[in-house]
């Protein structure tokens, strides 16, 4: 009795976590964020990443590049982005229009870790992780 109490308690904590996250993720749905730079070690604020309900747009006005996705909310802590435009000309775009990501959320204390993965001939690729901080 007492190890099934016990079990049954975990269950519920554990249901309450995943919850709270949820409820975390969505804060990240919408908004103005910036991206960590490890080898800085800090964020950095002249690049920005910003969220409407069913876009994501990538400014980096350093380098001149801006990247436009579609968003589709799959749960409150994974999308889909679909890679629809980039005014890269000059030189192709990392990955092709028309790619799709997949991002996975996690929210830590003060800002959200995020792994994007992309399906290249049907295989999943991890493309990279970084940690974003809304800012708006």
């Amino acid at each position: 009795m007492k190890t099934q109490n016990l079990l049954i308690s975990f269950v519920l904590l554990l249901m309450l976590n995943c919850q709270n996250n949820d409820e975390n993720c969505k804060m990240f749905h919408e908004g103005e964020f910036v991206t960590f730079r490890t080898k800085e070690n800090k964020f950095d604020y002249t690049t920005k990443t910003i969220r409407t309900k069913n876009k994501q747009i990538y400014c980096d006005p350093i380098n001149g590049d801006t990247a436009i996705y579609d968003i589709t909310w799959l749960s409150s802590c994974n999308c889909e982005l679909t890679f629809v435009e980039s005014n890269k000309t000059v030189k192709a775009p990392i990955i092709p229009i028309g790619s799709k990501l997949i991002v996975q959320m996690e929210v830590l204390e003060d800002s959200v870790a995020i792994e994007e993965w992309i399906n290249v001939s049907n295989k999943s690729k991890k493309l990279h992780t970084l940690k974003l901080r809304k800012i708006k």
